[in-house]
């Protein structure tokens, strides 16, 4: 604004350079250590997915986020504008024993555990709620994998969790959309 004075430290301009773009992206160490500087990976920007070329990575620790930060160049492509929110897509295999449960499905247990609202069959010809704990082993925006107290063939409460306690009486009904994402 005209005629203010702008205390020292104070920004007054700010250049960005959009034929050029990049981004930083804090990733787990184990995860850092397996990219390769100059090799291109898949970087989502919104709901468009970008070539980012992997620049460098610090290989220092931030100790407050516990991530090592990966710089990436990206392709300048219509809709990504510089200040916007940019994830790496990578795919990893995980070789454990568990399931993928919608995170709908999880609640908070004691000491960092999870829980998991099983439907069992009570010997009295009624299904009933029970409780079972889970560790949760990787989450994704809207499932999770996890391992616990679970097996193959059983009934879980999948969303709804706050209108349920532990020993009530349920009807179990099978949604379809849940047996279409492998619930």
């Amino acid at each position: 604004d005209e005629g203010v004075i702008a205390p020292p430290g104070q920004p007054v301009i700010q250049l960005v350079e959009d034929r050029v773009l990049e981004t930083m992206i804090g990733l787990p160490s184990e995860i850092a250590s397996t990219l390769v500087p100059g090799d291109i990976y898949p970087v989502g920007v919104g709901s468009m997915k970008v070539d980012g070329t992997l620049r460098t990575l610090t290989g220092v620790i931030d100790a407050s986020r516990r991530t090592v930060s990966a710089v990436f160049n990206i392709e300048p492509a219509p809709g990504v504008s510089p200040g916007a929110v940019a994830r790496l897509e990578i795919e990893q295999s995980l070789d454990q024993s568990g399931f993928w449960v919608p995170i709908s499905a999880m609640a908070e247990a004691d000491r960092g555990m999870w829980s998991i609202y099983a439907i069992e069959d009570a010997g009295d010809g009624k299904m009933r709620v029970e409780k079972r704990l889970v560790d949760l082993l990787h989450a994704e925006a809207n499932r999770a994998f996890v391992r616990g107290a679970l097996k193959d063939g059983d009934l879980f409460v999948t969303d709804g969790l706050h209108r349920l306690a532990v020993g009530q009486a349920v009807q179990p009904v099978i949604s379809s959309q849940n047996r279409e994402e492998g619930y």
